[in-house]
């Protein structure tokens, strides 16, 4: 297996074949045909290669995907026990702490001070919406709702086909579709 051509280089080539079909007004001989045909063959390989690879890291993707997937169930179960215990965890000391000869802590008496820890119920407080859409009708005008503003790309790209709108352009992109 010798020295492929990189990518680059095929470029480049063909970038060359096409100046010297230009400077030859599109007249070639017997060594420019060869020399053709050898470079359509590179880039067959090269493109043939480069179609293998993103069909692999394609493949990649959908096992990586459904290894994510797998990851995030297992993170929301183990998070879903840890909630469980931790709520367990609460009522025995909340129980505890209501016994006599705890090992109360004495400046607080909703901790617990054993030998190698300490544990303290502890009250924080948070906002319930009951119907979060009612309440930001309601309140849609106040402080108390913010409006995260987007722009409507579709909508924008059916403007731009009418005309022309300030501080926006329609973009041609190219990509490749195998068969």
């Amino acid at each position: 297996m010798g020295n492929r051509p990189s990518t680059y280089e095929l470029i480049s080539r063909a970038f060359d074949f096409v100046h010297d079909l230009n400077e030859s007004g599109g007249e070639t001989d017997d060594d420019f045909d060869a020399a053709l045909d050898a470079f359509l063959d590179e880039s067959d390989d090269k493109i043939a290669a480069i179609r293998s690879v993103v069909q692999r890291f394609g493949a990649e993707e959908e096992i990586l995907q459904t290894e994510i997937k797998r990851l995030q169930d297992r993170k929301k179960s183990i998070s879903n026990r840890k909630a469980t215990l931790k709520a367990s965890a609460l009522e025995l000391v909340k129980a505890a702490i209501m016994l006599p000869n705890a090992p109360i802590d004495r400046k607080n008496d909703r901790r617990l001070n054993f030998d190698t820890y300490s544990v303290s119920v502890s009250v924080s407080r948070s906002v319930a919406i009951e119907d979060e859409d009612a309440f930001i009708h309601r309140n849609r005008e106040s402080p108390l709702v913010r409006t995260k503003l987007s722009v409507d790309r579709t909508a924008v790209k059916s403007a731009l086909s009418k005309g022309e709108i300030k501080g926006a352009r329609l973009v041609d992109s190219e990509g490749l579709r195998w068969s």
